[in-house]
């Protein structure tokens, strides 16, 4: 009969233990793969905009003549004002689900 108490009190600490565990560190597991695929996918993001604006910056000034001469600071001025208005496109569309 003393064995009753305590095996029914293990079994409840066996019990809550697992409860917890499959309530807290399950949800945080698959979270943080998540979050991982996330980061990765902002850094690839990131990545390519600022390459496709590098691209831009290029071109603006390898393939046209408009911008030689005292107007050599222009395409820089263009490009950060095209990447100004993405970042805000971008930065509006985040808050709209």
């Amino acid at each position: 009969m003393t064995n009753a108490p305590s095996r029914t009190l293990r079994e409840l600490v066996e019990l809550l233990v697992a409860y917890a565990r499959q309530e807290t560190l399950d949800p945080l597991r698959r979270l943080k793969r998540l979050i991982g695929f996330g980061l990765l996918g902002a850094i690839l993001v990131a990545t390519g905009f600022v390459l496709v604006s590098l691209g831009l910056l290029r071109m603006l000034q390898t393939e046209t003549d408009a911008f030689d001469g005292n107007w050599s600071f222009a395409p820089y001025l263009l490009v950060a004002g095209v990447s100004a208005i993405a970042l805000a496109v971008a930065f509006r569309g985040m808050g709209r689900r």
